[in-house]
């Protein structure tokens, strides 16, 4: 059962996917609510390891000799928790610089409960293609397309969270997506993905 707080707080992570400047009312701002919101994690890991598993599968059906397992897993673990913390870290410490020490923790409890919505599309497209009811072009075409809309949603979140303006919350996710694939990358790398 979700707690009355949580579902306040993931509806207004879409408030804020819609634009609403004033979806920050639907969230705890405080200390101990910026801490609680990293337990959204309990919410968007068992849709990530969907991903996951549906990512095995197609890896298999692609090259059925290769094994996977362990290190694949492995990998997306470590990927998952350095995706959630190394952006609000990097962030924290250019906090004071940016002018943003006040509203830093009000843009990490967004992103982070945000990260429940963004997850939710990219495991419906790995379902579609793990059952094979999405060609891979046309899931391909969608990956971009949902992509597109997650970058969107971070800068709605650097918009309202932040007071940025376009071009500098535009920058701030590139940022995020750009330091995501290298990790991603380097993860894989390491694991022999």
């Amino acid at each position: 059962m979700i707690s009355p707080r949580t579902a306040r707080s993931i509806e207004g992570a879409w408030r804020v996917f819609l634009g609403d400047r004033s979806a920050l009312s639907a969230f705890d701002l405080s200390t101990e609510g910026f801490w609680n919101s990293f337990g959204a994690i309990v919410f968007t890991a068992p849709t990530y390891l969907l991903i996951v598993l549906f990512d095995e599968q197609a890896r298999l059906a692609a090259d059925p000799p290769l094994v996977v397992g362990g290190a694949l897993y492995a990998a997306r673990a470590t990927a998952f928790v350095l995706d959630l913390a190394t952006m609000p870290v990097l962030l924290a410490l250019c906090a004071a610089p940016l002018g943003i020490a006040t509203r830093y923790p009000s843009y990490v409890i967004v992103r982070n409960w945000g990260s429940v919505l963004t997850a939710l599309p990219f495991a419906a497209l790995a379902i579609l293609s793990g059952y094979g009811l999405m060609p891979s072009g046309l899931g391909s075409l969608f990956s971009v397309v949902i992509l597109i809309v997650v970058l969107r949603f971070h800068v709605e979140m650097a918009r309202i969270t932040l007071g940025w303006t376009l071009g500098p919350a535009i920058g701030l996710a590139a940022t995020e997506f750009v330091l995501g694939v290298f990790l991603v990358a380097l993860i894989d790398a390491f694991f022999g993905i």
